[in-house]
């Protein structure tokens, strides 16, 4: 009896314990408050979708030690927007509340090149566009505010450059990417061949200009250069001083053109 009971005495206090330890579990949570007069497509913390109404607001919360910070994925659109991706911090023991607010400024940024680009805003990582594709990004502005935002970007028909857009509040600012060049792809396909210098000028001119190689060119590999549309001709110099190239070759305007260099003519240098 002694035994039973000091059984039940120790089973009592740990699932006293059990409780002490569920009460002491902090949770941070999150807010999110939609106070556009548009229905928002939603998504936190990679859940199912869901949709907002408008002057709706929903919370979620997550176990997270007192003082300790946990970056919440939500990717929002509204209106003819695509999704928005931020990263919210959660920290434990406290609300982070945010609105998704029309008047903040949008930025979108659409490709209508055939190939990919890739851009940077403001100095953060670099983003992939595929053809076809647009990405959108907002700025928390106040009324009437407006903001200047650089953007370098380089492409395969597009030339390395840095635009710049302005975003107002409560209006999205439309960059469209349209290609300016096209593209040359060469194949080294020479088996055991491998070249010391690579030469691309335009066809009117008489010069060749510089090596566009920084070290060798080995079989199996490629190179690929934006150029202007127009007529190019191709010259390519091996180890042993051979001399192959091609001429009059037309590079079209959002096309890239593929080369093998043993389809070219040979000379000796």
């Amino acid at each position: 009896m002694i035994k039973i009971s000091l059984f039940l005495a120790i089973l009592i206090i740990s699932s006293g314990c059990d409780l002490i330890l569920k009460n002491e579990e902090t949770k941070g949570y999150l807010r999110i408050e939609n106070i556009t007069p548009f229905e928002v497509d939603l998504i936190i913390d990679n859940e199912s979708e869901i949709i907002l109404q408008p002057d709706e607001e929903i919370e979620r919360n997550w176990v997270i030690p007192d003082n300790v910070i946990k970056i919440i994925p939500v990717e929002f659109r509204f209106s003819s927007l695509d999704f928005i991706s931020v990263n919210l911090s959660v920290t434990g023991n406290t609300t982070t509340t945010f609105r998704i607010d029309e008047k903040d400024g949008y930025l979108k940024i659409r490709n209508i090149t055939s190939r990919e680009i890739w851009f940077q805003i403001e100095n953060k990582d670099e983003i992939i566009l595929a053809s076809g594709d647009s990405r959108s990004f907002f700025r928390d502005l106040a009324e009437g505010e407006q903001m200047e935002i650089n953007i370098p970007l380089d492409g395969y028909h597009v030339f390395e450059d840095v635009r710049t857009v302005t975003i107002l509040a409560g209006a999205t600012a439309l960059l469209e990417i349209v290609s300016n060049g096209g593209g040359v792809r060469i194949w080294n396909d020479l088996l055991e061949i491998v070249f010391e210098e690579i030469y691309i000028s335009p066809s009117e001119y008489e010069e060749w200009g510089s090596n566009q190689l920084t070290g060798l060119f080995e079989p199996g590999e490629s190179l690929f250069h934006t150029v202007d549309p127009s007529l190019w001709d191709f010259k390519a110099i091996d180890e042993e001083g051979l001399v192959y190239f091609s001429l009059d070759n037309f590079i079209a305007l959002d096309e890239t053109s593929v080369f093998y260099i043993s389809d070219w003519d040979r000379s000796e240098e």
